[in-house]
């Protein structure tokens, strides 16, 4: 019975200190967690689309590109969990990059081109690696916050 006694005490005080997670954070993260899984499947299907257009393959213009929209945090989300602004930006920023991968794709698909010109097909690639590195670093600060 005294253990049990020690081991709620202890679970409490924990909880007081904070050392727990509160319901509102897990939800934050579980969301932020589920927005970076899908952005890195986005830019993975950009990545193969672009990736088969340089290699000369024939693309179905019916293969879209999709991005998943911006993320977005209360007021009240920010101020209590900081560290999530930053994931937030870099987040945001790599769905930038990707819109500008899809626009690139809508936009060669309306000019029904034989070939898509190499400096568009750079343009494509840069804007990929621009938002792989920018998920790679919500990634990274994401699993940071998760520890």
């Amino acid at each position: 019975m005294s253990i049990m006694l020690f081991l709620c005490s202890l679970l409490m005080a924990t909880a007081a200190c904070g050392l727990l997670d509160s319901e509102e954070e897990t939800n934050l993260r579980d969301r932020m967690g589920g927005q970076i899984s899908q952005a890195q499947q986005a830019q993975q299907h950009a990545a193969d689309v672009w990736d088969r257009v340089l290699f000369g393959e024939v693309v179905n213009c019916g293969e879209m590109i999709t991005v998943p929209e911006p993320f977005f945090l209360t007021k009240k989300e920010a101020d209590e969990y900081p560290q999530s602004v930053a994931i937030r930006d870099s987040l945001n920023n790599a769905l930038t990059e990707l819109t500008i991968v899809a626009n690139l794709w809508e936009q060669e698909c309306s000019l029904d081109r034989e070939i898509v010109p190499l400096d568009v097909v750079r343009q494509a690639e840069d804007a990929l690696q621009m938002a792989r590195d920018l998920l790679n670093q919500s990634a990274s600060l994401w699993a940071v916050w998760q520890a």
